[in-house]
C-alpha cells in the first residue's frame, strides 16, 4: 500500500518517507477492506491503541521525544 501513488493514502502526495507521509486511518481502511474486515476509526484505533508499546513501536520514542515537554 505504501508504494502506491494513490491520492487517498497520501492526499498532501507522496513525500520521501512514505511510511511518515502517508494517511494512517486510509492505510487500516484499505487493510481490514483486504482481509474483508470492516474498520470503523474510533473502535480499531482504540482495540490498536490499547496493543501499542515502544517495545513493537520504536519509533513512539521520537513522538515521546517531542511531545514530553508539553506536560512538564
Amino acid at each position: 500500500l505504501l508504494d502506491s501513488d494513490d491520492k487517498a493514502l497520501y492526499p498532501s502526495g507522496k513525500g520521501k518517507e512514505p511510511g511518515k507521509d502517508v494517511k494512517g486511518s486510509a492505510v487500516l481502511e484499505k487493510l481490514y477492506d483486504g482481509f474483508a474486515l470492516r474498520y470503523k476509526k474510533r473502535e480499531s484505533g482504540l482495540l490498536i491503541a490499547q496493543h501499542i508499546t515502544s517495545k513493537n513501536q520504536p519509533a513512539l520514542v521520537e513522538i515521546v521525544g517531542l511531545i514530553a515537554p508539553l506536560f512538564k
